[in-house]
């Protein structure tokens, strides 16, 4: 047998080393539900945005189907104690049901200054498993805002950057498995690839590999905001930059272009990504836009609304948002409106912070201010509405979680200063 030189059999190693540490896991396939429809979603509801796409909808790749959530009026199955008041992140959903979520610890006192707030996992049946606390001084305020929301990866390590300018991956029973600790603070939530390379941001954005090493970052003294929200395309990374754009990014680590938007708040700096590879993205002005993957213009939304918008979400040919009034459908090819999604509770009004929720079935949930909360399908027929009564002097923060068993995960922020937070779960 001929031998192999030592130089051949070098160079093999090196590239394979390359080739199996890179960030670029060049692979973002998304999954189909049992409606024809995409969702990206590479687990139960791993992301605080629900998916890599930003879709939300509700899907798993490992279970290999879709979720549908209540069709008839569901009630509370339990709730849970988030402290407060202030706000409240996105609950994501564990492959085992364990629930994840930002908040303070049990009868902590209302007011300003230190606060034992940290991580929440809460079982299934809303009891609390474990809680990673790390201190923090809300100084004067009467509430605490906590965005932070954490990311899942296929072996169940859970992801999530705290005030404490440190990156923490914490394993299943809430212990330290590796941490990066910076001078600022981690205002991005955490997104997963197909390989477990773990995307965060802030002035900079990092690739983590599994075991914790920076594979590359990325800075750009032309943009002086910090990037709050990542979405993941087949060939490309996008970041939305508080008031300033949305930076384009490869799987390298490498700037491919910059689309300026003011987006002026941080809970709607998210960017969507159709399968057409299209962008979809709200502007400070409470308008919808779209570009395409080069960054040409594509369209603005004509919807003239009322008290804000939410982020949009997608079904097949349809976008969906959330505002004063009620839930838009637009048209994603022209961004001209179909209809207005009706159907809240009697006084109830949709927080603008609240973005829709799509399930298998098409099903559109809307979540609203004093505890309401509907479901309608994309040609305005109402299944139902209820209304949390525990729920009626606070609203419904963030996003909402779909399990696999068809319960709604949803949790609200005090806007009195009298409440404190809670997680609802509903079925």
């Amino acid at each position: 047998m001929e031998k192999i030189r030592p130089q051949i059999l070098f160079l093999t190693l090196l590239l394979s080393t390359i080739f199996l540490t890179t960030c670029d896991s060049g692979d973002h396939k998304a999954n189909t539900c049992d409606d024809g429809e995409i969702s990206a979603a590479d687990a139960v509801w791993s992301h605080g945005e629900g998916d890599l796409q930003n879709t939300k909808r509700a899907s798993g790749i490992r279970q290999k189907g879709c979720f549908t959530g209540p069709t008839t009026t569901p009630t509370i199955q339990w709730s849970s104690d988030l402290g407060g008041p202030g706000t409240a992140a996105a609950p994501v959903i564990g492959d085992d049901g364990t629930i994840y979520i930002v908040g303070e610890y049990p009868g902590e006192p209302k007011g300003g200054g230190i606060r034992n707030a940290g991580l929440m996992a809460i079982s299934p049946q809303g009891t609390l498993k474990w809680f990673f606390s790390k201190s923090l001084d809300i100084g004067n305020s009467e509430g605490a805002y906590y965005t932070n929301s954490v990311a899942i990866g296929r072996n169940g390590t859970i992801y999530i950057g705290l005030w404490d300018s440190t990156f923490y991956a914490l394993n299943l029973d809430g212990t330290i498995k590796w941490k990066y600790r910076t001078t600022r603070f981690f205002s991005g939530n955490p997104v997963i690839d197909e390989h477990d390379n773990v995307y965060v941001g802030m002035d900079t954005i990092f690739c983590f590999t599994p075991d914790g090493h920076i594979r590359w970052k990325f800075a750009d003294t032309a943009v002086t905001q910090w990037c709050v929200k990542i979405t993941l395309d087949q060939d490309a990374i996008y970041c939305g930059y508080l008031g300033s754009g949305i930076v384009a990014l490869t799987y390298n680590g490498q700037k491919k272009g910059f689309y300026s938007n003011d987006f002026g708040y941080s809970a709607h700096a998210g960017i969507l990504v159709d399968q057409s590879h299209n962008l979809y993205f709200k502007t400070n002005g409470n308008i919808l836009n779209s570009i395409d993957r080069n960054g040409n213009f594509r369209w603005a939304g004509s919807v003239d609304v009322i008290g804000g918008m939410s982020e949009p979400a997608l079904r097949g040919d349809y976008l969906y948002f959330g505002s004063f009034l009620g839930v838009y459908e637009l048209d994603k090819k022209t961004g001209t409106e179909i209809t207005t999604l009706t159907g809240l509770p009697q006084g109830r009004y949709v927080n603008s912070d609240v973005s829709p929720l799509i399930d298998d079935n098409g099903v559109i949930y809307i979540g609203a201010g004093y505890g309401g909360l509907s479901a309608v399908t994309n040609g305005a027929n109402k299944l139902w509405e209820t209304v949390i009564p525990q729920a009626d002097q606070t609203e419904f923060s963030g996003y909402m979680s779909l399990s696999p068993d068809g319960t709604l995960y949803i949790a609200t922020s005090d806007f009195d200063n009298q409440s404190v937070n809670r997680l609802y779960a509903i079925r």
